[in-house]
């Protein structure tokens, strides 16, 4: 809960100081920490404006393209760049253009990124090799990204003509060339001058090309790798590739899922995989269905006989998943049954608990396959886990969208905390309307209400600038039965909302009732605190005589020097507005 911390909140109120601005040093420590969130909030709110200092901007620009590119955020890169004004340095310009074709790339745009390659060529001289050199190479990057292997070698000849064949990268790009080509004779060949660490993974590929009867032994070297964390995370997901493909020439069913599994539940993604190497997460969809067909078949029950397959499925979950998974899929996409096909998918997503990467792995099954083109066509069963992962993650606009229509708690949870949270998801992922209705059907019984909950997400509403409900909802409370701590707090809160829309009178009584709630003549330091805020308020709201005696009553009860340096600075400051007219009673009367 927020807790107001009084003598803490005095002084922030009283006699807080600017915050130094975050510096490039500091926010590049911090996403080097692990914080790249923390990082990008603080990038967005320091770095100065390309107008009003383009030098800074740049350098801070570097740095937010890298924390891009460590996150895999190739939308957000290739979009910002694109914006870029003309007018930036020339070299800054050119190594981000660079930037955001990498990112074209690694979103399988590559016509896109040629097009930016060419105005990057033309722009520089032809005699200028060291430029020249990483985008000619990109060039054929794009061909075998597209899979165009006559362009890419048509590009790739001109590149050795007029840079030279002693490129390791040149060497690189032929071997994929004749993996592209099915030739894994000649690309092993290629391969061989090349350091062996660096392309495990290549090799792997081109050994199966060449050799499918050892399909076994690479499958055990690809499983080898995929576990090496010594290993880059390219190499290790590219190994699990390879042993899907070596597990499905060796007819090992149950491998190739384990494999698949294993490729598909990385959340972060590599810089860039080559095509040959990418997984569809439909293909694993495919997998486990075609391996339960097989195991059902050999266990002679029907399709349509759900609770044989169900009996089968769980006889397997504990001691062996994918099995489980497998038998699971056939009821989840073939039953009659809607009930069924909800009870096998809540099977599926539960099993993969015991996976490694299950939660990243369980968003890509039901959020990436085009068997669930939208949220509405997942599993409501599985739709209240994906919805547990994205809050975990801090996925607050993919957890709003998932719960949208989720009317029931789910089964075996606290049906209030359920729509409680379920709210405040909604609110901050921008479903505004449903939100305030499920809030505001939680008011309707508010003797059952946990006020201390509810006001957590009261508070999520007042930093979101949504003053008018949660003044509302805060007098609502007001109605039920609270205590003297929850009522005084609860009369601060609607202040601050008060003043929030603007009318600082009400704002003002709100706050003088908060201080005088437990005493009237109380001076404790919450009392001071919601009388300094009401003197604040009165100040605005143009009753200025009121503000200065609320400020010289602060005055008075307090020996700290600091505070009645501030308060006095107040006092005075007051002196510059207009005075109140004295109520016509009190005036003097003329002889």
């Amino acid at each position: 809960m927020r807790v107001l911390v009084l003598t803490a909140l005095i002084a922030t109120m009283l006699f807080a100081q600017q915050v130094r601005a975050a510096d490039i040093q500091e926010v590049s420590g911090i996403a080097r920490s692990g914080a790249v969130e923390l990082a990008m909030e603080l990038m967005d709110r320091h770095q100065p404006s390309v107008d009003e200092d383009p030098v800074a901007w740049m350098r801070w620009e570097r740095e937010r393209l890298f924390l891009y590119r460590s996150r895999s955020q190739w939308a957000r890169m290739e979009e910002r760049v694109a914006d870029y004004p003309e007018s930036l340095n020339r070299d800054f310009l050119r190594w981000a253009n660079t930037e955001r074709v990498r990112a074209l790339l690694s979103l399988d745009r590559p016509e896109e990124a040629r097009a930016v390659l060419r105005t990057l060529i033309w722009s520089t001289n032809p005699a200028d090799t060291e430029r020249q050199r990483p985008w000619r190479r990109l060039v054929v990057e794009s061909y075998l990204e597209a899979g165009e292997v006559q362009a890419a070698r048509t590009a790739l000849r001109r590149f050795r003509q007029d840079f030279g064949d002693e490129d390791g990268g040149s060497r690189l790009m032929e071997a994929r060339l004749y993996l592209q080509e099915g030739d894994g004779h000649q690309a092993l060949r290629v391969l061989q001058a090349l350091p062996e660490a660096d392309y495990r993974a290549l090799r792997l590929a081109a050994w199966l090309m060449a050799e499918p009867d050892q399909a076994g032994e690479i499958l055990s070297r690809s499983i080898q790798l995929g576990f090496d964390e010594d290993a880059d995370l390219a190499q290790r997901r590219m190994a699990w590739s390879l042993a899907a493909r070596a597990a499905e020439k060796t007819g090992n069913r149950s491998a190739r899922i384990g494999a698949l599994e294993r490729g598909l539940g990385y959340r972060e993604d590599p810089e860039r995989l080559d095509p040959m190497f990418r997984l569809d997460i439909d293909e694993l969809w495919t997998a486990y269905q075609e391996y339960g067909e097989r195991l059902g078949n050999e266990a002679r029950i029907l399709v349509g006989d759900d609770p044989m397959w169900f009996d089968k499925a769980q006889g397997y979950l504990g001691s062996d998943p994918i099995k489980a998974r497998a038998l699971l899929s056939v009821i989840a996409h073939e039953s009659y049954e809607s009930s069924a096909r909800n009870r096998a998918h809540a099977l599926i997503a539960g099993s993969l608990d015991t996976v490694r990467h299950g939660p990243a792995l369980l968003r890509r099954l039901y959020l990436d396959s085009h068997r669930f083109p939208d949220a509405e066509s997942i599993p409501r069963s599985v739709r209240y886990q994906l919805a547990e992962v994205a809050l975990d993650e801090a996925d607050i606009p993919l957890a709003s969208e998932l719960m949208r229509g989720l009317h029931e708690a789910p089964e075996g949870s606290d049906p209030q905390e359920w729509q409680l949270q379920r709210g405040r998801v909604l609110l901050l992922g921008g479903q505004r309307a449903e939100g305030l209705a499920v809030l505001e059907g939680l008011l309707s019984d508010i003797e059952a209400l946990d006020v201390d909950r509810f006001l957590q997400v009261i508070f999520d509403m007042q930093n979101m600038g949504d003053h008018e409900p949660a003044y509302e909802m805060l007098m609502t409370l007001m109605e039920g039965e609270l205590s003297d701590r929850q009522h005084r707090e609860i009369l601060f809160w609607a202040a601050e909302s008060a003043e929030g829309q603007g009318d600082q009178a009400e704002a003002a009584r709100l706050y003088l009732r908060s201080a005088g709630y437990l005493d009237p003549f109380s001076m404790d330091q919450w009392a001071q605190t919601a009388r300094y805020r009401a003197a604040d308020a009165l100040a605005d709201a143009g009753l200025v005589n009121d503000a200065r005696r609320l400020y010289q009553s602060l005055l008075n009860a307090t020996d700290d020097e600091a505070r009645r340096s501030v308060l006095r600075n107040r006092i005075q400051r007051l002196q510059t507005r207009p005075l109140e007219l004295t109520p016509l009673e009190d005036s003097p009367r003329p002889e």
